[in-house]
């Protein structure tokens, strides 16, 4: 062993120097470069170490070197500040009982340094001063320098051989080509045979293991065949199986193979608007906290209150409630900090910003402890709630609303859903998580009284850490591992944190996370744990109240109503627009863009003699004779635009907003507006003639279907007929669903066949004999109650009739 005497014989990689001249080019290109890599690994053969020992020790960054990522030297001036001497003394320090060594190799070791052996030497600290183990000039295994250094300390075989960290300088050598190039090069060309191996298909189907439980690639797995049988014998095998090329190719093509995960866009959760505050106060240890005598008085039974231990309570808003809250009382008994937080999905305005709230908080700390959760939620109420409207541009619930109604809807096309609440599908969550992982409901991370509050991920000291498996772990690392997990879109999503026993680790994720990233997690985790049972299941939004549903299972329109009391929207959870079927989301599209006009000519019965006019200010449809002498509107509130001589005014400098219902009218008979000369904005119309835009046949049919569906007068006598025949309100339900199923398929069958157009009568046969049917119900009321009952049965089993007859040449179509 050689002693290195001073500091600056102990530099660890020059700076690759090479000449400034321009004109030498000889000497540049016959200069190498010097490739020097750090990199920090941990060698541990006799196991020593626990896991979350070594975890640590490779977590912790040492002189600015985190474990296994290569460091070039070149780079950021390193050569300048690596000795040595520096390293080993900054790890000396700093681990005090693990030992550093210097290790100079020839590669970077990032698959595990026990299997390397491109080892050159070691430099090591004995006896204060620096060592150094070389070898000759070939390279030598890890073993080789193990018993080096036994052999130097006097240490025995039997003795355990002590942990040590790893800083390892790498130097890249490039292999030089040959100066002559052989003359046998590229004159034979080998071509593989075809899979002879009796075993080589499953092999390459199902993945076959050795005896070691190592994955084996098809081509290893047909040479190892190959190798072991006959050649002669081998040709005359398997003829049919493909090449080995096209095998390969095959298993590389494929959509399962390096398929990348699906991301989750969580910009929008992350983004939204929201509330979360620690405030922490510190109290005598003399004063004695009773969480449940004296802060729970005051609140009420509808919210939700968990208990996370003795010492921390969460008091949680309803579903219903607007903006959602929950706040969190906890206290350490041996310490005397009193936490309070508060997490919310609304934020700070004027009236009620964060100065105000660490106010009550901390009056309320010292004075009066009851009055401290009504403080807060009536702060809570006074902060800026989210902005639950959504942008009504080119929304179908804005250009039709009444379509969306559960009166014109039938609950067969659109069944109802399930509400996604979620204080109740947190306790439920809570629940299946706990039975899916028992080790986390049993496991209690027990802190010690002296030991500093450290994270065991980022090792960050602070005193607001929460429980893990792998020790403490504190809020920011929480919070990543979540919204990694959701943005990579995790199949099974694992919670960080641990609860206490009896206790929900979810429920207590919203200490942590906001609320608008938990409301995205509790959604994941309600798919993890409902896929297997409903393959299809996805979160739709209502679009009248904004409710977050759970269409049902087995609906096979693609439509589904709210459930949300005082609401009932029934709409197409796929383009959210009402609903459609047998349609698909584009044909409907293409039909609302020209039926949404046409149907304001057959609400007026337009004769031959008169055409229809559309104001685009109120938005109504009126009809115009030939001798009239204005095509003005004739309601009252129309008028005040209008001069003396009764010609329409326009004011300069002003635009008026257009509703989207006249938007699509004038953009579906190509209706183009005039600049003014004056002002330059264009210059408003007070009326603009409709024209047909559809087969005067199908809009017929289609407008009085849609007419007995939506217009009052036309369902108030069958309404009222059926109110009083039949006392029980299942049986009318029951029947005015059956009214709006067949009215509802005589007019989106109809608009089917108008696009799709086709071959044979037999659709359109049903369709016109269902509607006729409907008709003569209602033209027989009042009737015997017996055989009304009777006809609406026999309607009701050939409108299914005619659901299955259309998914029936749906079907064909498609696999045609």
């Amino acid at each position: 062993m050689s002693y290195i005497s001073g500091e600056e014989n102990g530099i660890l990689c020059q700076k690759d120097t090479r000449a400034d001249n321009l004109h030498k080019r000889r000497e540049q290109r016959n200069v190498e470069k010097e490739n020097f890599f750090v990199t920090k690994t941990l060698y541990d053969p006799e196991n020593m170490l626990s896991k979350r020992c070594k975890k640590k020790l490779l977590s912790e960054i040492l002189s600015s070197f985190s474990p296994n990522v290569p460091y070039s030297v070149n780079k950021s001036k390193r050569w300048q500040k690596f000795t040595t001497k520096s390293i080993l003394n900054d790890a000396q320090e700093y681990l005090q009982r693990i030992e550093a060594v210097v290790v100079h190799r020839t590669e970077v070791p990032l698959k595990g340094v026990n299997e390397c052996s491109n080892i050159r030497n070691f430099e090591i600290i004995e006896d204060g001063k620096i060592g150094k183990l070389s070898s000759t000039e070939r390279s030598k295994h890890l073993k080789y320098f193990n018993n080096r250094m036994r052999a130097l300390r006097h240490l025995d075989k039997e003795t355990i051989e002590p942990p040590r960290i790893h800083i390892n300088f790498s130097k890249d050598y490039p292999a030089k080509p040959r100066k002559k190039k052989s003359k046998r090069a590229n004159r034979r060309r080998v071509v593989l045979e075809k899979y002879v191996s009796d075993c080589a298909g499953d092999a390459i189907e199902t993945g076959k293991l050795e005896k070691n439980g190592k994955s084996q690639s098809p081509l290893h797995l047909a040479w190892k065949e190959r190798k072991s049988e006959p050649e002669h014998r081998l040709s005359q095998q398997c003829p049919d199986l493909p090449l080995t090329s096209q095998v390969l190719k095959k298993s590389f093509d494929t959509e399962d193979f390096f398929k990348r995960p699906s991301l989750l866009d969580v910009t929008a959760a992350i983004e939204a608007p929201h509330i979360l505050e620690v405030i922490e106060i510190k109290i005598k240890k003399l004063d004695i906290i009773d969480l449940r005598k004296q802060f729970l008085p005051s609140v009420p039974p509808a919210f939700v209150v968990r208990w996370f231990g003795s010492n921390r309570v969460s008091i949680s808003s309803p579903s219903y409630a607007k903006p959602s809250f929950v706040i969190f009382f906890e206290h350490e008994e041996n310490d005397t900090t009193f936490r309070v937080r508060i997490n919310t999905n609304s934020q700070y305005c004027e009236e009620a910003n964060k100065e105000n709230l660490l106010t009550i908080v901390q009056d309320r700390i010292y004075r009066d402890h009851e009055t401290l959760f009504d403080d807060l939620y009536k702060f809570i109420l006074r902060t800026k709630k989210m902005d639950y409207e959504v942008n009504d541009d080119g929304r179908r619930f804005a250009i039709c609303p009444e379509s969306f109604d559960y009166n014109v809807n039938s609950t067969v096309i659109a069944p109802n859903a399930t509400l996604f609440m979620e204080q109740e599908q947190l306790d439920h969550l809570s629940q299946l998580y706990t039975q899916q992982n028992p080790e986390i409901s049993s496991f209690e991370f027990i802190h010690q009284a002296g030991d500093p509050k450290v994270c065991c991920i980022c090792r960050v000291v602070n005193d607001d850490l929460f429980s893990s498996i792998d020790g403490l772990i504190c809020r920011d690392c929480t919070i990543s591992s979540i919204t990694r997990q959701l943005y990579t879109n995790q199949p099974h999503i694992q919670i960080p944190i641990v609860a206490p026993p009896n206790s929900s680790p979810i429920a207590l994720l919203a200490a942590v996370v906001p609320l608008p990233l938990l409301a995205v997690l509790v959604r994941k985790l309600y798919a993890q744990f409902q896929g297997p049972n409903n393959p299809k299941l996805q979160f739709s939004n209502c679009p009248r109240c904004s409710a977050v549903l759970v269409p049902a299972p087995n609906s096979e329109f693609g439509c589904c109503s709210c459930t949300n009391p005082g609401c009932g929207c029934a709409f197409c959870y796929f383009c959210e627009s009402e609903p459609h079927w047998p349609m698909s989301c584009e044909q409907y599209k293409r039909w609302t863009a020209k039926w949404d006009t046409q149907y304001l000519l057959e609400q007026k019965f337009v004769d031959g003699a008169g055409h229809v006019r559309l104001c685009v200010q109120c938005g109504e449809a009126f009809q115009v004779y030939p001798n009239s002498a204005h095509a003005r509107c004739p309601r009252e509130i129309c008028r005040s635009g209008y001069w003396s001589n009764w010609e329409f005014h326009h004011w300069h400098d002003y635009t008026r907003p257009y509703s989207e219902k006249i938007l699509n009218c004038m953009a579906s008979i190509g209706y183009t507006m005039k600049n003014c000369g004056e002002c330059g904005y264009p210059i408003e119309q007070d009326t603009i003639e409709l024209h047909p835009l559809l087969n005067k046949n199908v809009s017929e049919l289609c407008g009085h279907a849609r007419r007995q569906r939506f217009e009052k007068q036309d369902r108030k006598e069958f309404e009222n007929y059926v109110a009083d025949v039949f006392p029980m309100r299942k049986v009318q339900r029951k029947l005015r669903n059956t009214r709006n199923l067949v009215l509802f398929l005589v007019e989106n069958c109809t608009a089917w066949l108008y696009l799709t157009k086709p071959i044979g009568n037999s659709l359109k046969v049903a369709i016109s004999d269902l509607f006729f049917l409907l008709l003569d119900i209602q033209r027989r009321i009042p009737e015997d109650s017996n055989d009304f009952l009777e006809r609406m049965h026999h309607m009701e089993v050939k409108a299914r009739d005619l659901i299955a007859l259309i998914q029936r040449y749906k079907l064909n179509w498609r696999n045609f």
